[in-house]
């Protein structure tokens, strides 16, 4: 207990601390004067910065002290992440239960019209992510496997006769002109009753807002959505974009949440049509109201001379049916807990798998660095911490190798996913033991040739098993605190030199120096790796 509670505390310190030192900003911030329009802009711009930073850190003091005497009080044997040092010096907010009543507030505030027309909504920054201004940090498909599986079936799954019938009766309808948007509504709304076999109707969403249709289910007592649309007469009518619509809409339903249905993920799929073109996505809420398109958008048109656009519109019209029905089944099964521990981690906010090798479960601790799906979990059997990862690619082989020659984390499992995912399971690397190369140097320069030569070796320790890396940082690198072992992480792009390559799209900013010869799609070779990592040492200072 009292090592938990050591780093409790010192969790509780070192976000108490940056609190203070930011409420100091705050003030010498508000003392500053602006002699110009655009000074005046970005006085703004800081003051919003520094106060979301203030509710995060805020959120995050509240938390560790809750965390501190529960250790003391309620459960002294519950061990506890320490401080682990992974990829990079972690940077993670705590998505508790709490932080729901914060975002619901705040969504409270959304007119789904407004927010449709204007470019800009700093008010919702970081609560609506829908990839226009800002992107989640867990994708939509590792939240529910149906938005996984609707991906994975979206080049597979044929329409049957009906669905043909039933689609040319659609096409008819949508690629005629109205002279006013509720007779396109309405003849949309007709035709979905009849081929989803539910009511659709317009939504309610409080005020004057109200979503052009929605699907409801309903169970004890709570009202979920299968479906939710909003509608346009025809691209470029009005000022408003409706995809940017459905997602306040949907926004604004989750704020008429209360405890503690608010708390629930409540997936659902989302059309929005703009004269006779159609787009399906999918939102959660998840770490906040996590939005993604599912397809392109679809023309409802017939060409003459083919029908291929239309068979493929037949097709993902009968893939969504038969998604509704499997969230349908997902909302009937859903029981929520009457009493929730509001200090607790929001298990809603973190991916959907929650075991490996069909029958050791784990539950998740934290996340490990913004921006990557790196987590510390705990298998619920005998408390071991572990470290999971969600990836595209993997190198497992090359992981596997590394690990047996004692210069990489134990390899613990790798399993497929829904939506060509990959969930892998690696041995957990402890902060007492171990610290990242990139957290080192920044702290201590004069080590920079010693680990340099260290990186090397084990650099060249995986190239002579003929494996190459592509992405051979020190941020990749971790350290035991003796200096005597180097274990090598993020295996993604690792594999045979040869047949190696790196992904289509290379993160090209002025802080990574890669070596001349990489290309986009082009193969990784065992020089690349030797460069950026003596070129990745050199750029922190």
């Amino acid at each position: 207990m009292n090592k938990a509670y050591d780093c409790a505390k010192e969790e509780y310190e070192e976000a108490k601390g940056k609190l203070e030192r930011l409420r100091t900003l705050k003030i010498d911030l508000a003392a500053e004067e602006w002699k110009s329009e655009k000074e005046k802009k970005k006085w703004i711009a800081e003051k919003e910065q520094l106060e979301r930073e203030e509710k995060r850190l805020n959120t995050d003091v509240e938390y560790w002290k809750g965390e501190m005497k529960r250790l003391t009080t309620y459960h002294p044997a519950t061990p506890m992440p320490d401080s682990m040092g992974a990829t990079l010096k972690r940077k993670h907010v705590v998505h508790t239960y709490r932080n729901v009543d914060d975002i619901v507030k705040r969504l409270k505030k959304i007119t789904p019209s407004s927010y449709s027309r204007s470019k800009k909504n700093p008010e919702f920054s970081g609560i609506i992510l829908n990839y226009r201004t800002e992107s989640p940090d867990i994708p939509l498909s590792l939240y529910h496997s149906v938005f996984a599986t609707f991906k994975d079936n979206l080049s597979s799954l044929k329409a049957e006769a009906d669905d043909f019938k039933s689609l040319g009766l659609l096409v008819s309808d949508m690629q005629e002109f109205y002279n006013d948007e509720d007779a396109r509504r309405k003849n949309f709304s007709s035709w979905a009753s009849k081929y989803f076999n539910y009511p659709v109707t317009a939504l309610p969403l409080g005020g004057r807002s109200e979503a052009d249709l929605h699907i409801p289910f309903n169970v004890n007592h709570a009202k979920h959505l299968l479906l939710l649309g909003e509608i346009k007469n025809e691209l470029g009518d009005g000022n408003g974009c409706p995809y940017r619509k459905v997602c306040a809409s949907y926004a604004r339903f989750i704020s008429q949440k209360s405890p503690p249905d608010c708390y629930g993920l409540h997936p659902t799929f989302l059309i929005y049509l703009a004269g006779p073109y159609l787009g399906i996505a999918g939102a959660v809420f998840g770490e906040n109201c996590v939005i993604e398109p599912l397809t392109y958008l679809i023309p409802l048109i017939q060409l003459r001379f083919d029908d291929e656009l239309l068979s493929s519109a037949a097709n993902t019209f009968r893939l969504l049916k038969q998604s509704l029905e499997s969230l349908k089944d997902y909302y009937d099964k859903l029981h929520l807990p009457t009493e929730i521990n509001v200090d607790l981690p929001r298990r809603e906010a973190y991916p959907y798998p929650d075991s490996f090798n069909y029958k050791v479960q784990f539950e998740y601790k934290r996340k490990l660095v913004d921006g990557k799906l790196l987590f510390v979990v705990q298998e619920l059997t005998n408390q071991q911490l572990l470290v999971v990862k969600f990836v595209k690619t993997y190198g497992a082989d090359v992981h596997k190798d590394c690990a047996k020659a004692n210069i990489a984390p134990k390899l613990i499992a790798i399993e497929k996913l829904a939506g060509s995912w990959f969930i892998v399971v690696m041995e957990y690397l402890s902060s007492e033991y171990f610290a990242c190369m990139y957290d080192i140097l920044l702290e201590d320069s004069q080590r920079a040739s010693f680990l340099t030569q260290k990186a090397t070796e084990v650099a060249n320790e995986l190239h002579k098993m003929n494996y190459v890396h592509g992405d051979f940082r020190t941020s990749n690198l971790m350290i035991s605190k003796d200096g005597e072992q180097v274990k090598i992480v993020d295996f993604d792009w690792a594999g045979e030199e040869g047949s190696a390559k790196y992904p289509h799209f290379i993160n090209r900013s002025d802080s990574l120096d890669w070596h001349p010869d990489v290309k986009e799609g082009g193969k990784i070779e065992k020089v690349h790796d030797i460069h950026f990592i003596t070129q990745s040492i050199k750029k922190i200072f």
